[in-house]
């Protein structure tokens, strides 16, 4: 229930959800109108990663909001990957060691939505409507794997040895 003045309309505005690589580039987003449950991004989430790689991942994790055991199930089976994500209410079931070391790797990405909220504005859109946002979003996502390149090439010089012809 939004808090305000009863009977004006009240704009939740939309979405983001960001797939990350274990290298800490933002490899696919999507923007969401409304405010959909995460449990249903996860089954494109993957699809798209599969379809961009060309080749099926063999681990990933999300967030508690993405907890759904059947699509799990699903997926694990579909695309032979592991899963980690935490149930959304039982706290008591503990994670294995190789688990928790894939579901610590999340952790990467929520620093970068944060770097995103504080160095790109990637909190609050300039522009007006869903095109808008997905615009300003692309930009920034455009900014954040930039700076994330300029930091490689920082710390390993040989790197952009690579992109040369």
């Amino acid at each position: 229930m939004p808090k305000g003045i009863v009977g004006k309309p009240r704009e939740f505005g939309v979405k983001l959800r960001l797939d990350m690589s274990r290298n800490k580039y933002i490899t696919n987003y999507k923007v969401y109108e409304g405010n959909p449950s995460d449990a249903t991004m996860l089954e494109e989430a993957v699809a798209l990663h599969a379809q961009i790689f060309g080749e099926d991942f063999k681990a990933g994790a999300a967030d508690r909001a993405f907890y759904d055991a059947e699509k799990i199930a699903a997926l694990n089976e579909e695309y032979d990957i592991d899963f980690v994500i935490p149930h959304k209410k039982d706290r008591s079931k503990k994670l294995t060691k190789r688990r928790q070391r894939i579901y610590d790797k999340r952790s990467a990405e929520e620093a970068k939505i944060s770097e995103g909220k504080r160095m790109c504005r990637l909190g609050k859109s300039l522009y007006k409507g869903l095109a808008g946002d997905e615009m300003w979003t692309s930009m920034s996502v455009w900014v954040l794997n930039m700076r994330t390149l300029v930091r490689d090439i920082t710390r390993r010089p040989k790197l952009l040895a690579a992109f040369s012809i």
